[in-house]
């Protein structure tokens, strides 16, 4: 079978039963020949820069555009993008925190690997992003506000109201602001946890 037709701007990456391989194949072994695109003999073929790997989108690091559609519902944003830049770092370096939270923070900010995205959102998920921020923020300000009330004023019932307002309405703003975040960041290569919807639309790479 031919090789796989895959974006140019996308270093011709293949996906092979997970594996990730970089630089143009060629045919007959002849480095001066162009490549060939061969479409039909695979199927569809990712989009460019952007495609399907099972729960996830891969993109291309340092800096990754995503296509013209709500990263959350798939709908049309008209043009609307937002830039976010995400961070990860391996899960094994939590263990860290059972030495020192200090150490865990310093060797997670030497490790950490990033990638800069930008995306669509549709008016109902920048609406909710909004929302989710205000309700971080506004909550987190209500909590400090009602337990130094109840320290003020010798209220248990006032300080430990507050102590659940601090950890309920945070997480709930995070919640409802979350729309995009990495689920592993290599050398090359990100993967990103995004709506349903707008990972369906994406093709899979798929191997020769």
């Amino acid at each position: 079978m031919s090789d796989p037709a895959v974006p140019r701007d996308a270093l011709r990456v293949v996906v092979d039963g997970g594996r990730y391989f970089e630089g143009p194949r060629w045919h007959g072994g002849n480095p001066y020949a162009p490549p060939v695109h061969d479409s039909t003999a695979i199927g569809p073929v990712p989009q460019a820069g952007c495609w399907r790997d099972g729960d996830a989108a891969v993109v291309l690091r340092p800096t990754a555009d995503l296509p013209d559609r709500c990263v959350r519902c798939n709908q049309p944003v008209d043009g609307f993008r937002l830039e976010k830049k995400l961070y990860w770092h391996s899960p094994i370096l939590y263990i860290a925190i059972l030495v020192s939270p200090l150490v865990y923070v310093v060797i997670a900010l030497i490790l950490r690997k990033t990638v800069t995205v930008r995306f669509g959102l549709c008016p109902g998920h920048r609406a909710r992003r909004r929302n989710g921020m205000l309700v971080g923020w506004l909550g987190t300000a209500l909590a400090i506000t009602t337990c130094s009330a109840g320290i003020a004023s010798d209220t248990p019932e006032a300080i430990f109201g507050g102590m659940g307002l601090f950890l309920i309405l945070p997480i709930v703003g995070i919640a409802m602001a979350h729309v995009i975040q990495p689920k592993k960041i290599e050398h090359h290569f990100a993967w990103l946890k995004v709506g349903k919807p707008f990972l369906e639309s994406l093709e899979a790479a798929r191997s020769p």
